[in-house]
């Protein structure tokens, strides 16, 4: 029985009840199209979470899932994308909030370019300042594995989509029959399952576009010293050396010799010493 709701928000909660709070409010009041939301709260507790949990489970669109633990981003949203019985899915995290009306251009863009199999969407950061497109392309040389994003700015363009090889993770959303194309690997804690989900993306015969006139926000909370634990987990770059070898043992592909030398080897040394060093190897311009 199909559902009498259109699209299925799967959003991922760990330490972030301000910003979880901003996302599916602006979330209920800017979309126009009949959407469901799928939370997983991923193991962290205290009253005002519940509190709120229990607001939430009270709306009839509204699903949550209590995790135990920190299980992360890929098996968070393998376990999310279970039963879905909407046309289509949308992976949102739980600190990107999202511009009026986002969904009226994206689904009649949809509609109308039936290869499109996924669409995401140009982010900016809460001082309003153009962060990036939401969207790269991939050059697959042999076993090399290269992303670029796409210089492009939404206020000198008039451009409403462009044509991409892959959309960013973090708010995307996509026809449900690609569900067997972007599998969310459990053995992804963090890292590289985007990357994996953008191989399987080219290959798979479907197109990708990004909303260029979205104004999604990204609210970079993790640069602030009060989110220290959330962070022990994002910036785990021993965890990060363990999804990039999975990847390759999976994919057959490596990243670009920089990349590669610092996922496979420099990720070894103590994580004190590593994220300093990560943006100075990779030459890295943002801190998030």
């Amino acid at each position: 029985m199909l559902s009498k709701y259109k699209i299925t928000v799967c959003i991922l909660h760990f330490r972030k009840i301000k910003q979880l709070k901003k996302t599916i409010a602006d979330l209920l009041a800017n979309t126009v199209t009949p959407i469901k939301i799928k939370l997983l709260n991923q193991g962290y507790l205290d009253g005002e979470i519940t509190s709120y949990l229990q607001q939430l489970e009270s709306l009839d669109n509204v699903e949550i899932i209590y995790g135990k633990t920190n299980i992360g981003c890929s098996p968070g949203r393998n376990l999310l994308t279970h039963d879905i019985d909407t046309p289509f899915i949308m992976i949102l995290d739980d600190d990107i909030y999202v511009s009026k009306n986002w969904d009226i251009p994206v689904m009649e863009y949809f509609d109308t370019h039936p290869k499109i199999g996924a669409i995401g969407f140009s982010l900016y950061k809460t001082n309003a300042k153009f962060w990036f497109t939401g969207g790269q392309y991939l050059n697959l040389k042999g076993k090399t594995i290269t992303a670029k994003r796409p210089f492009l700015d939404p206020q000198t363009t008039s451009q409403e989509f462009i044509t991409v090889d892959d959309i960013c993770a973090g708010a995307m959303i996509y026809r449900s029959e690609l569900q067997n194309i972007i599998p969310w690997d459990k053995n992804y804690f963090i890292a590289f399952e985007d990357l994996e989900k953008a191989v399987y993306l080219k290959r798979s015969g479907y197109q990708c576009a990004v909303s260029i006139q979205s104004k999604f926000i990204h609210d970079k909370v993790s640069e602030q010293k009060e989110f220290r634990e959330y962070n022990k987990d994002r910036r785990n770059y021993h965890a990060m050396r363990k999804a990039y070898l999975h990847f390759l043992t999976k994919n057959g592909l490596r990243m670009e010799l920089k990349r590669h030398i610092f996922y496979k080897y420099f990720c070894l040394l103590p994580e004190s010493f590593l994220r300093n060093f990560s943006y100075f190897w990779l030459k890295l311009k943002s801190r998030d």
